[in-house]
């Protein structure tokens, strides 16, 4: 319970922090509003496409499903998004990729979802996540985009308004890499007391986000949440062993 009660202390410190140094906004974005950013950044030259690409080994599909439903979601409250926005899945789950394909082929955006081969290997033999994060990089690297990666883990969602925020913000302040917060609001009414304190250590370090990003270099990077301009991100890649 005490551990509860500080990682709730803590999470309200980093947002007063974050909202006096106008990091956290709460501003009402309308499509007329992320219509004129879009035509700013396009003016700028500035990078004002977005993709949501979600990272799964398999075995979650109705959890995957519910983030890109939260994103058509979005496309369909601010329609202005359906130009910008697209959303691209790696499993090593094909049966998952089958279901996907029936589940969206009529979607307003792309939702298209990718098999990572069980002989895939990187150059360097990286595992696990990494390794499929690099998979998608060679995918882009032979067909680039000037597009922001959204990195979402299976779990991830992102409410419409906060896509919506998401989008504006970086039409209009540009910036390589960027990591939000993590909160784990999803069905946390239903869960026991003792769900929460089992719980409460995990977001502490989601919550930290906000101080590693702002006091550079920052020590760690969570998966979910990191966007990423994806020039950067086929430069640099995740071959990166282990």
């Amino acid at each position: 319970m005490v551990l509860l009660i500080f990682t709730y202390l803590y999470f309200w410190w980093m947002v007063i922090k974050a909202s006096a140094h106008k990091h956290v906004s709460r501003e009402k974005v309308t499509n007329r509003m992320l219509t004129a950013s879009l035509a700013h950044a396009k003016r700028k030259g500035n990078t004002h496409r977005f993709l949501i690409q979600i990272t799964t080994k398999g075995g979650a599909l109705s959890v995957v499903q519910r983030g890109i439903d939260n994103v058509l979601a979005g496309v369909a409250r601010y329609p202005v998004l359906q130009k910008v926005v697209w959303v691209e899945v790696i499993t090593e789950d094909a049966d998952e990729v089958a279901a996907l394909r029936t589940r969206y082929r009529n979607a307003v955006i792309p939702v298209t979802p990718y098999l990572l081969p069980t002989d895939y290997r990187t150059p360097k033999d990286t595992r696990l996540k990494a390794r499929a994060l690099e998979y998608m990089v060679e995918q882009h690297r032979a067909s680039p985009t000037d597009s922001y990666v959204v990195h979402y883990d299976e779990e991830s969602v992102f409410t419409p308004d906060n896509l919506a925020r998401l989008v504006h913000r970086l039409s209009r302040h540009p910036v390589g890499i960027s990591e939000g917060m993590i909160s784990y609001g999803l069905d946390w009414n239903e869960t026991t007391l003792l769900n929460k304190a089992m719980e409460s250590n995990r977001p502490f370090g989601c919550h930290e986000c906000y101080s590693v990003m702002t006091s550079p270099p920052p020590m760690h990077l969570h998966g979910s949440n990191l966007v990423v301009r994806q020039d950067l991100e086929n430069q640099i890649g995740w071959d990166i062993v282990g």
